[in-house]
């Protein structure tokens, strides 16, 4: 928070600090550092994946949806954006996509984990 008073304009303190009011459970707080990262930076994954992550949290599915989709068009084989917007689905109601988003995860994990066995298992 500290940086964000010396560089209103660096994007890497607003998501950081998003991270740190979420996981002391200041969804408010978080959702307002996220957001300012936003708009700094449309692009970056990093504060829609926040956001949708607090908006999860709040219990606002529908906007979560939104931003947790938003994340993945902009890092789509990122593993926890998928199983985040799979329990947006669930809380939704939407067996049919959460199961989806789950699938997902376990074809990114086993990718990740046949890459992994591959490399470990060349010799030098």
């Amino acid at each position: 928070k500290r940086e964000i008073e010396l560089n209103p304009n660096f994007y890497d303190s607003y998501w950081l600090a998003g991270d740190i009011e979420l996981e002391q459970g200041n969804l408010d707080r978080a959702e307002d550092f996220y957001g300012k990262g936003i708009r700094l930076k449309p692009e970056a994954f990093q504060a829609h994946y926040g956001l949708g992550r607090a908006l999860l949290a709040k219990k606002q599915l529908a906007a979560a949806g939104t931003e947790l989709r938003r994340a993945l068009e902009l890092k789509p084989d990122d593993v926890e954006a998928h199983y985040a917007l799979a329990r947006a689905y669930q809380q939704m109601g939407d067996k049919e996509l959460a199961q989806r988003e789950f699938a997902v995860c376990a074809q990114i994990n086993a990718r990740r984990q046949s890459v992994s066995s591959g490399v470990a298992g060349k010799q030098p």
